[in-house]
């Protein structure tokens, strides 16, 4: 029994012992370490490197904040705003994203709560370096990564009550983080040729509801906003951000935010900015997240495929009302990776190896987007779509 005893010790011991081998060479040889120097001029081209910001910055969890670059060899600069979720009551704040759940991928998440070490590490499709197909390797890159559950724009701290008397709190501090970001990015990076502004996701969000800001910092530069993916109609939106995340929407954006806040915020920024922008808009026909989003924000029971069709009727709507009233206006629609087990389509495709592989109408992804950005070319892919009424 003793001899067993040390047999079983002993392999507990080897087992320790490669667990904390492994961790350290993955720490040590896998994940991207980046540098941390707060002025960009003084960063190495092509190195990650992480800016911390100020006082006034901070996730969800409480954890700090902060933003990630990369030093390019051109003068173009890449603005990307991350996903990472949304949350809006105790059920939806309760189910945050942990680096095991990100890295298994499940199925039903809802927010990321903090900036996890490895995220450098994942990122890919236009953040690629070394990919010999991706026409911005050498554009100088901001990530502003999201752990605030507001799509970059909430100014609340709220704690939610569930009916177990458990409380979640959240900061809900995406504002504060955003305009922190974009005053470093001013400050540090001046006079730019070419700007894309860019996010997925909840990213996708943002990158147009703060391209108006944007345009005030590069007024002189060759500007281009792209969401992908990013659509969600719904009644609620308005008591969810001014209640809920404080947005305090038509003082801070200009104009109402009705049911549908990115179509909306389109209509608006494209007749403002008719002359400076032009503004692209990437949506998968049956975005597999953004319709368990969709059902989940407006109580629609998941028991059939309808909500799923309602979603993508209604996007594809949206679009068309977009391009209807706006000239400076061009999106690429796709059913790339349908799925007919699940009759869904992936989400997102800037940060995804994806971003290589999505065709459509003969026209990679990529390939529309470099055309538009770098060659100056003007269309939209996927207009079958829209014709499919």
């Amino acid at each position: 029994m003793e001899k067993v005893q040390r047999i079983a010790g002993r392999f507990i011991l080897l087992i320790a012992v490669l667990i904390i081998g492994l961790t350290v060479f993955f720490y040590q040889f896998v994940l991207i370490q980046p540098t941390q120097l707060h002025d960009f001029s003084q960063t190495e081209t092509l190195v990650w490197n992480r800016v911390d910001l100020d006082n006034d910055t901070l996730c969800s969890d409480g954890s700090e904040y902060f933003i990630l670059t990369n030093r390019g060899s051109s003068n173009n600069l890449l603005i990307h705003f991350s996903g990472g979720g949304a949350c809006w009551d105790v059920a939806t704040c309760s189910e945050v994203l942990s680096l095991p759940e990100l890295l298994l991928a499940p199925p039903q998440l809802f927010y990321f709560p903090e900036i996890f070490s490895i995220w450098p590490t994942l990122l890919g499709g236009v953040h690629q370096r070394d990919n010999l197909d991706n026409p911005f390797a050498e554009w100088n890159i901001v990530y502003i990564p999201y752990c605030t559950g507001d799509l970059h724009i909430g100014n609340a701290i709220n704690s939610y009550q569930s009916e177990m008397n458990e409380t979640v709190t959240v900061r809900h501090n995406g504002r504060n983080n955003t305009l922190a970001a974009l005053d470093w990015i001013s400050l540090n990076i001046e006079n730019p040729d070419t700007v894309l502004i860019s996010g997925d996701s909840a990213g996708g969000f943002a990158s147009i509801f703060w391209t108006p800001q944007i345009v005030q910092q590069y007024p002189d530069a060759n500007l281009y906003q792209l969401s992908d993916s990013a659509f969600l109609e719904s009644s609620r939106w308005g008591t969810t951000l001014d209640d809920t995340w404080k947005v305090d929407w038509e003082h801070n954006f200009g104009y109402p935010s009705g049911d549908d806040i990115v179509g909306n915020a389109y209509l608006r920024n494209t007749s403002l900015y008719s002359d400076q922008v032009t503004f692209l808009q990437f949506s998968s026909l049956y975005d597999d997240v953004l319709t368990s989003f969709y059902a989940a924000f407006n109580d629609i029971p998941i028991n059939s495929d309808d909500y799923i069709l309602d979603w993508s009727d209604r996007m594809l709507q949206s679009v068309r009302t977009i391009d209807a009233s706006a000239s400076n206006y061009f999106y690429y629609l796709t059913d790339f990776g349908y799925d007919e087990t699940t009759l869904t389509t992936p989400h997102s495709a800037m940060a995804r190896p994806e971003f290589y592989e999505i065709e459509e109408s003969e026209v990679f992804f990529v390939d529309w987007l470099a055309k538009i950005v770098i060659d100056g070319e003007r269309y939209s892919v996927g207009t079958v779509f829209l014709d499919q009424e």
